[in-house]
């Protein structure tokens, strides 16, 4: 990992701020790993960082290098937590900052009686050209005292991001000022690296950072696609990554954009809503993974991570990637005699059907309002019904024709909040008018409003 023994500020920030969201992941199933040392912290052929170790009796690599990394907690035996994993993870970045140890002596006894009698050295007496904000950081990630550290992983990730955006670190107990100060703190991070030839950590690109991106409705899976590219725009229009075709999905809904390991969505339509956790999203929210947001009240995105589902044909030219390591290693073929016993003992095992009840009635389909379409046709007026959807062109295959304008200009459609008019010529949007007003994408209707399509005025009516 380790290029002239050590590495650039920015570019050891990125990979060990995607190092500590892998330790966070590991607390949050209260869980901590206890053997955290360099030989640890590895990089596939993509340059993605991987924790290593976990669940392991035995040290990955040889005991010396953990005796450099051990908290003093673990030199007295007094136990140890997820905060000795912080310690050792920050021992681990002030080697990769300096190229050397905090701690050295001529026997592994002279390390730790030093370790548990004084505090971590600032590494700018080391490499004094050294970031005063790092060695801040270090000071907190790296304190003899387990009460002075940071209580959890995420903490210490979230520090490295704000000065990755060029910001002060909050230290221990720090938090968020606001829900948006994430989504600043990854775009300014984002904007100060990555552009080099090798992309490491939050600046990762290609295949390892693949997802997947399934859209579904409350009651009905509807597909899923494998993305790798840094951002996916969500929408019905034809140039859409993602695309739901359905009138109730603007064109261009919204967009999904990756950041390291963390989901942005930013709300594009400006008539329809999206939603994260029943909360309207307002320019750009942070996203959890495995986590849905929700479009127009109805379409559910939900994106989960999916490493190397979508192959890269240049990466496989120049490394000679096996493509046949992407997918899952073939399982061994069971016995047929083991499937009749597992069978015979789900058999005798299998609960009784649960017969439905109906205590509660159930439910009423929707209806929608009965509506009409007020037109002039050969100097007459006509009525056109809209209990279902309703296209407006000069085509010959319109509900309502019109002599000028496309041959399909805009569309009625009724749902459960009533009926909304549809603009179908996204190119020219004053072709459609709804009380004067050009119809840039779809509006919701109410009784007496005048829809123009291409000069000819219409009249929704809903008595």
């Amino acid at each position: 990992m380790l290029a002239g023994n050590r590495l650039g500020e920015l570019d050891g920030l990125a990979i060990f701020q995607t190092v500590f969201e892998g330790l966070a992941c590991v607390a949050e199933r209260r869980l901590a790993h206890g053997r955290i040392q360099p030989g640890c912290i590895m990089l596939d052929t993509y340059q993605t960082p991987r924790l290593d170790g976990l669940g392991l009796k035995r040290s990955v690599t040889s005991d010396d290098a953990f005796t450099y990394c051990m908290a003093p907690e673990q030199v007295r035996a007094v136990g140890a937590d997820i905060k000795a994993d912080v310690y050792s993870l920050g021992v681990c970045l002030w080697r990769a900052l300096t190229g050397r140890y905090p701690f050295e002596g001529e026997d592994k006894d002279e390390v730790r009686a030093r370790r548990v009698e004084e505090d971590v050295p600032d590494p700018r007496s080391v490499e004094p050209d050294g970031s005063e904000r790092i060695a801040r950081l270090l000071s907190w990630m790296c304190a003899r005292d387990p009460g002075d550290r940071y209580p959890t992983p995420h903490g210490a990730s979230l520090d490295i991001l704000r000065i990755m955006a060029d910001r002060d670190p909050g230290g221990p107990g720090s938090r968020l000022s606001s829900p948006s100060e994430l989504v600043e703190l990854l775009e300014a991070a984002d904007e100060r690296g990555g552009a080099g030839e090798t992309p490491r950590g939050l600046w990762g690109r290609g295949p390892a950072y693949a997802y997947q991106a399934t859209y579904s409705t409350q009651d009905e899976r509807l597909g899923e696609r494998p993305f790798d590219s840094p951002a996916v725009t969500v929408g019905r229009g034809k140039g859409c990554e993602l695309q739901i075709d359905n009138p109730l999905v603007s064109r261009e809904h919204a967009c999904i954009r990756r950041i390291g390991a963390h989901f942005l969505v930013e709300s594009v339509s400006k008539t329809n809503s999206t939603t994260i956790r029943e909360v309207v999203v307002k320019g750009k929210s942070w996203l959890k993974a495995g986590q849905a947001f929700v479009m127009a009240e109805k379409f559910h995105v939900r994106c989960t991570w999916r490493p190397y589902a979508v192959a890269a044909p240049a990466a496989e030219k120049r490394r000679n990637v096996d493509t046949s390591r992407w997918v899952s290693p073939p399982t061994e073929r069971i016995p047929r005699e083991l499937i009749a016993k597992v069978r015979r003992k789900a058999a005798e095992q299998k609960q009784p059907e649960l017969q439905p009840t109906y205590s509660q009635p159930p439910t009423a389909a929707w209806r929608v309002p009965r509506a009409y379409l007020l037109h002039s046709k050969a100097g007459a007026e006509t009525r056109t019904s809209l209990e279902n959807p309703v296209q407006i062109g000069s085509s010959h295959f319109c509900d309502v024709r019109i002599e000028a304008g496309p041959d399909k200009s805009a569309m009625i459609v009724p749902c459960r909040e009533g009926y909304r008019a549809y603009n179908l010529v996204s190119s020219t949007p004053d072709t459609v008018t709804v009380n004067g007003e050009p119809l840039h994408d779809q509006a919701a209707l109410e009784h007496g409003d005048t829809i123009g399509v291409a000069g000819v005025e219409l009249r929704f009516l809903s008595p």
